[in-house]
């Protein structure tokens, strides 16, 4: 029985401007007096108060992301085809596969500045799982020359994002308020793999793929109740020679 090396296929897996407040001292012509009276214990309007949100330029946020398979399943079973096809060109008389395909999950941090209503800002993050993706593919052979085997290749990606931002914020009732947010920006990509064989199969190696330079985009609508906000996603991912990901997913935030 002769050994048929397995090649490795990459998976295309998943895989306000600050508000200003007057003062003017008492008995100015025509003036509303806004400095609390002496006794008051307390002052009144502040500028920049910190407790305020209406009263922050600048704001700081923290998201946790969950991104679904995605475009990525359809992709991953093309490969996983392609890959068996090859086996049974090689020998075979019959080829199985089958195919795991995971989502990514990460968290990222960023600031904001609000300019008029709108705020404007830039986020870093990671990923686990990306556009080149995370899974498992599993191949069987049987019968002609390549015989009986197996083989197994396991994927890893690993993502670094860094993205511009915007989001407008929509008050509702009370401590309630609706948001859209968006962002573009680049991404680079690690994926390792590693490979496990038996029978007539055999591995060429295990080793690991970075990729630079993909450009990433997203749209974030969200409900939020004071500064925390469950919202979703619809997810981008680009570059040239490359299968694109797009995905739905969904995120928790907190802003302070």
């Amino acid at each position: 029985m002769k050994k048929i090396a397995f090649p490795l296929y990459a998976l295309f897996l998943a895989v306000a401007s600050p508000c200003l407040a007057q003062f003017e001292l008492p008995g100015g012509t025509g003036a509303t007096e806004v400095l609390p009276s002496q006794d008051s214990g307390v002052m009144g309007n502040r500028l920049a108060d910190p407790g305020n949100e209406n009263d922050r330029s600048w704001s700081g946020f923290v998201n946790l992301d969950y991104l679904g398979v995605g475009s990525a399943a359809k992709g991953a079973q093309s490969v996983a085809n392609a890959a068996c096809q090859g086996v049974i060109a090689l020998g075979a008389a019959s080829c199985a596969d089958s195919l795991t395909v995971n989502g990514a999950f990460g968290a990222r941090v960023g600031v904001l500045h609000d300019y008029n209503g709108l705020q404007i800002g830039a986020s870093a993050g990671y990923l686990y799982g990306g556009p080149q993706g995370s899974g498992k593919l599993n191949l069987a052979s049987a019968g002609g020359s390549v015989g009986t085997g197996s083989a197994s290749q396991d994927a890893t990606d690993n993502t670094f994002r860094v993205l511009g931002q915007v989001r407008k914020v929509f008050p509702l009732s009370g401590s309630w308020s609706a948001q859209l947010g968006g962002g573009i920006g680049v991404a680079v990509d690690d994926q390792s793999y590693t490979c496990s064989a038996s029978g007539g199969l055999a591995c060429n190696s295990s080793g690991s793929s970075t990729t630079m330079g993909w450009m990433t985009w997203e749209i974030s609508p969200a409900v939020a109740y004071k500064q925390y906000s469950l919202g979703a996603r619809y997810v981008g991912f680009a570059r040239g020679g490359y299968t694109p990901w797009n995905t739905f997913g969904a995120y928790l935030g907190l802003d302070f």
